[in-house]
């Protein structure tokens, strides 16, 4: 098997991380970080996925307006859906380009 079994982040402050979810489909990535939320008394503050049929504007003005301190993005895997996973970097990119630098979120792929 190949990836991480375990992966810590820390948070330290005021108010709770808004957390944005990026995955391949809603069944097994998007759920599975919804589940690690959870655990950790978090909710996505939007949730964006490759497969969920919204245009390429729509999903990078949901990524926007959640002003999310945090993007999570899982899926894929060696030689899989790399179209996908593609698309959720091109989302991803276009939606930091419009931020300003210093209010750009964190990403953990």
């Amino acid at each position: 098997m190949v990836g991480a079994d375990q992966v810590i982040l820390t948070w330290s402050g005021g108010e709770m991380p808004r957390v944005v979810l990026m995955g391949l489909t809603n069944g097994t990535s998007i759920k599975a970080m919804e589940e690690l939320l959870t655990k950790n008394g978090l909710r996505a503050s939007a949730k964006i996925c490759a497969m969920d049929g919204r245009s390429m504007t729509d999903n990078v003005g949901a990524l926007t307006a959640a002003d999310p301190d945090i993007v999570l993005i899982s899926g894929g895997s060696e030689h899989g859906a790399e179209q996908a996973v593609y698309r959720l970097g091109e989302i991803l990119l276009l939606a930091c380009k419009s931020i300003d630098e210093n209010n750009r979120p964190s990403i953990l792929y």
